[in-house]
């Protein structure tokens, strides 16, 4: 382990291959971030190599990237095709900028928030590589120049590497461990929205249930059919037209509040054979819920 440590803490040399970089660990960057794993198809890929994610420039070269011993890094190819290209490469040469940067998009999984105040990153694309004067990760920097190593170091290099590699995995198991916990925690929460629902809405049919057989038996209540004593006389006045009915009704009755029991029954229904969650079907007007409810077959 101490030659891998000179090996790393060494003034790089240039090599007949160029230099090579760390581009990624899973320590947390200045941003409280960390990339746990890089997606890529084989060992090795290949992406844009820019000056400090100058996006708007061409590209320097090209960065090719690869495993070894466990670990993603890079050796940068200058193209020398322009002014930039040629600086850049001369710095890096000297010493003078020994970082590097990546821009990745995450893939498959959203970032996680860790208990830093940042976002873990499970898997991740890697779009380019820059050259920076600062990088975000500060472990993303020169390692060595690529020419040969003694047969002894690159064997502790590459224990050092299989090493680093079981940590992400076993930081990869835990995460996915606490994004099991979150998954069984939220559906619980609406599960048992819907259930209360449920369990209220059995009333309201009921009710609305034993109103139809009244309908369609053609029983009427007895209050209901005895008319009042004071009811007044029919009048020989035509009824009046659609218009001054709508004038004299008001407010329709589609926007009207609903009763609480039979907003709970109709937002039941929703969530149950219409998919919607708990929360939307709360926001939904009295006139939506009757809409929605009205689409479901008799």
């Amino acid at each position: 382990m101490k030659s891998f440590r000179k090996l790393l803490e060494s003034k790089p040399t240039e090599g007949a291959s160029g230099p090579v970089f760390r581009i990624t660990s899973t320590n947390l960057d200045r941003h409280k971030d960390r990339v746990l794993a890089i997606k890529a198809k084989g060992e090795e890929f290949r992406v844009p190599l820019l000056w400090n994610h100058d996006s708007w420039s061409p590209a320097i070269g090209f960065a090719r990237c690869f495993r070894e011993a466990g670990e993603w890094v890079m050796a940068p190819v200058f193209d020398e095709a322009c002014d930039t290209s040629k600086m850049v490469a001369a710095k890096v040469k000297a010493g003078t900028l020994d970082q590097c940067s990546i821009r990745f998009v995450p893939c498959e999984t959203e970032p996680v928030p860790n208990k830093d105040g940042g976002y873990d990153f499970p898997l991740v694309e890697v779009l380019e590589v820059s050259i920076v004067n600062i990088a975000g990760n500060q472990d993303a920097v020169r390692l060595r120049s690529a020419e040969a190593v003694d047969e002894d170091e690159e064997k502790q290099y590459r224990a050092a590497g299989l090493a680093f590699r079981l940590k992400v995995e076993g930081d990869l198991a835990e995460l996915k461990a606490e994004v099991k916990k979150l998954h069984k925690l939220l559906p619980d929460e609406e599960e048992n929205d819907l259930e209360e629902e449920e369990r209220e809405a059995p009333e309201d049919e009921e009710r609305d249930g034993e109103e139809d057989e009244q309908a369609l038996s053609g029983d009427t209540p007895e209050e209901e059919r005895e008319a009042p004593e004071d009811e007044e006389p029919k009048s020989d006045e035509a009824p009046p037209s659609e218009e001054e009915q709508e004038l004299s009704e008001g407010t329709p009755e589609d926007e009207k509040d609903l009763p609480e029991e039979e907003a709970k029954s109709l937002r039941a229904k929703v969530v149950k054979h219409l998919g919607f969650t708990s929360a939307q079907a709360k926001a939904l007007s009295p006139a939506d819920l009757r809409g929605y409810v009205a689409l479901l077959p008799g």
